[in-house]
């Protein structure tokens, strides 16, 4: 005897089908399928989000701030000049001193229906006279490379 699970029936216009049971299970079964498909691709995200991340922080240690404005998204560019965020990052440095040490408490992912998919990392930054809480949107660009979309730097 064939279980009952996978004997197929006929319906009315002669086509044959799986009973609903199975179909029950197949939804679950390919959404976990496509919850280990999307996770691998996010873990891959945030590790290319960190490394961007750590070459933002490189560039501010060494006071590159131009390296910064020029390797970020279109998008980032379109909001100000060069000048204006060298001397928005001047300010800061001479508010806060040099960068001492950055820790990264948090990552988060979003879907923008507009953008795609956002990953923002948030920092905890610490200079010689203060600290600071930053955060750090990034995007995928067309052709794959991520670049940073947003830099927030808020003294705490």
């Amino acid at each position: 005897m064939i279980p009952f699970f996978t004997r197929f029936r006929c319906n009315r216009f002669g086509r044959t089908f799986r009973p609903i049971l199975l179909r029950a299970f197949a939804l679950p079964i390919i959404s976990i399928g496509l919850s280990f498909l999307f996770g691998c691709s996010i873990a891959i995200d945030q590790k290319d989000a960190e490394v961007v991340a750590a070459r933002v922080h490189e560039a501010i240690l060494s006071e590159d701030f131009a390296a910064i404005y020029n390797e970020s998204a279109p998008q980032f560019r379109s909001v100000g000049s060069e000048s204006e965020f060298v001397a928005g990052l001047n300010q800061l440095k001479k508010r806060l001193g040099r960068l001492k040490a950055q820790s990264e408490i948090a990552y988060q992912t979003n879907l923008d229906a507009k953008i795609g998919r956002t990953h923002v990392l948030t920092f905890d930054l610490e200079f010689e006279l203060g600290r600071a809480r930053e955060s750090m949107m990034f995007v995928r660009s067309a052709s794959g490379k991520m670049e940073l979309w947003r830099i927030d730097i808020q003294p705490v």
